[in-house]
């Protein structure tokens, strides 16, 4: 912002949570917008905002509005008064309370829903009545009046929607206490297990607790065919419950060596939740942070069980439960899973800011290969005129990563989204996409395995989408046009068994009906 030298009008802004007791980078994407005259001589300004770390800003004398995105989805917003006297204007914000303090990093990135409760359900059929009780009074006609009033269609309207919400809430409320307790906790079971990294057709199936009688043989043929050959042993993973509705599932030891987010060795966690639902999911052990206050510093992986709910406004006879338990793979890096969040709930320009604080430690020091690809995929959701303007280099970022990660899979998707998208950027300006060439990034992305992010399943089967019915559409024959019909095949099917939304890989395989 355009401020004088010997101006001294100071901004504060603070995100504070009790949950934890030191400042942490990361967290938040600030955005301080001027409004009336401040606007003319001042430009919005949007920097990274840390948990109990507040920012200190000097602005010009003026209105504004001060907004906060969390990487959840929520938007916090304040209007405040910045004056021409001497002193400190502070804007605070809190982030919303937890159901525990283990519990407050997950609700903050959005891998664990707030959930609906029957005070919730009670206080939306208390609020129906009130605006009954308004319409009625509004019927009744006055000692003066000739004729009722007209009723106000509106409100009527409002009515239907807060009863249905309240049964909504109310019914949800009742499937999450039906599938959740002290006691369902103790069926809760895990193991992590390992692969070599490519894929191979044999080894154990999965080491899923209490094996894979209960569900549909040729789901875990899929995931196998695509996962690979495991290691004979697994190792049990330990539970510690935060509530009856949430537990972390973790190792004592943590596997730190390099490869296991190159995609050299690959680890994985078999879990089967209480109600006898399977979930096999990409553990990032090893994960290194990208943040630059712990370059290279370990995080710890663990997986989140938490109980949440797909949808609302369903039928009463709907004969499924409303409710069901969440399998999220997480990692203790604030930075990296801020990022995460705001690149999976669609908010990539908000998720710009971080990611240009991390360009230099994600695409040069190349600590941490499965965060450079995040970062790549949310460099593909920009234009090319865009990114070329801001990051110059940013190609080379992404073929330096499919490069340098040979047995990564994400890399080879983003290397594949990006001729896909942006053609070949020849000197001779013909950016033409020669299908050969694409087809071979899809198809090397398909023999690296199981892709870390989940994203990058939904990027790749898009593009072995538009392979296959160009081939179609072209009439082509042979090897290569037969690899690519199975491998979107593969890919297609598998894509039915990932859980949308989860940052890493999940698969869920649901309990045959008459198990």
């Amino acid at each position: 912002m355009n401020v004088p030298e010997d101006a001294v009008h100071n901004l504060k802004i603070l995100l504070g949570s009790s949950f934890w007791e030191k400042p942490r980078k990361g967290g938040a994407v600030a955005e301080i917008v001027p409004q009336g005259d401040a606007s003319a001589n001042s430009q919005t300004l949007r920097f990274s905002l840390g948990v109990n770390e507040p920012q200190n800003l000097t602005v010009d004398p003026g209105e504004y509005t001060v907004r906060l995105f969390l990487p959840n989805g929520d938007i916090l917003a304040e209007s405040v008064s910045v004056s021409g006297a001497s002193g400190q204007t502070e804007v605070d914000f809190q982030l919303p309370v937890a159901r525990s303090a283990q519990h407050a990093a997950d609700t903050l990135f959005g891998v664990a829903q707030r959930l609906p409760t029957m005070e919730r359900a009670e206080a939306l059929s208390s609020f129906s009545e009130q605006i009954e009780k308004t319409i009625s009074e509004r019927r009744s006609p006055g000692p003066d009046d000739a004729a009722p009033p007209l009723s106000d269609a509106k409100l009527e309207s409002e009515v239907v929607r807060l009863r249905q919400a309240a049964m909504d809430v109310r019914a949800t409320a009742s499937s999450i206490d039906r599938i959740s307790s002290q006691h369902a906790l103790s069926r809760l079971a895990g193991r992590r297990w390992t692969t070599g990294g490519t894929p191979a057709p044999g080894g154990p199936p999965l080491h899923l607790p209490g094996g894979t009688d209960r569900y549909q043989p040729r789901e875990f043929d899929l995931a196998m065919n695509w996962i690979g050959s495991s290691d004979p042993e697994a190792t049990d993973l330990d539970m510690v419950a935060i509530d009856e509705r949430c537990a972390r599932l973790v190792t004592s030891d943590q596997l730190c060596a390099p490869g296991f987010i190159t995609g050299e060795r690959r680890c994985y966690a078999s879990v089967v939740d209480p109600t006898g639902t399977a979930h096999v999911a990409v553990l990032p052990q090893g994960w290194r942070c990208a943040s630059a206050d712990a370059i290279g510093s370990m995080a710890d992986a663990s997986i989140l069980m938490t109980v949440s709910f797909d949808t609302v406004m369903r039928s009463e006879s709907a004969a499924s439960e409303r409710a069901r338990w969440r399998c999220s793979p997480v990692v203790d890096d604030l930075e990296a899973s801020t990022y995460l969040g705001f690149l999976y709930n669609g908010q990539a320009q908000v998720a710009d800011m971080l990611l240009r604080q991390a360009e230099y430690y994600l695409f040069e020091k190349k600590q941490n290969p499965i965060a450079a690809a995040a970062g790549a995929f949310g460099l593909l959701t920009y234009a090319r005129e865009d990114n070329e303007r801001e990051r110059p280099d940013w190609r080379q970022w992404i073929e330096n990563l499919y490069q340098i990660a040979p047995r990564l899979p994400d890399g080879a998707i983003a290397m594949a989204q990006m001729y896909w998208r942006y053609g070949s950027h020849d000197p001779s300006g013909d950016d033409e996409v020669d299908v050969e060439l694409l087809r071979d990034y899809a198809l090397e992305a398909v023999k690296r395995g199981l892709p870390y992010l989940s994203i990058g399943i939904t990027l790749l089967s898009d593009i072995l989408l538009v392979l296959n019915r160009d081939d179609i559409d072209s009439q082509r024959l042979g090897d290569r046009v037969d690899a690519t019909t199975q491998a979107y095949e593969r890919v297609r099917k598998i894509n039915r068994l990932v859980v949308p939304g989860e940052f890493f890989t999940v698969l869920r395989f649901e309990a045959k009906s008459d198990a």
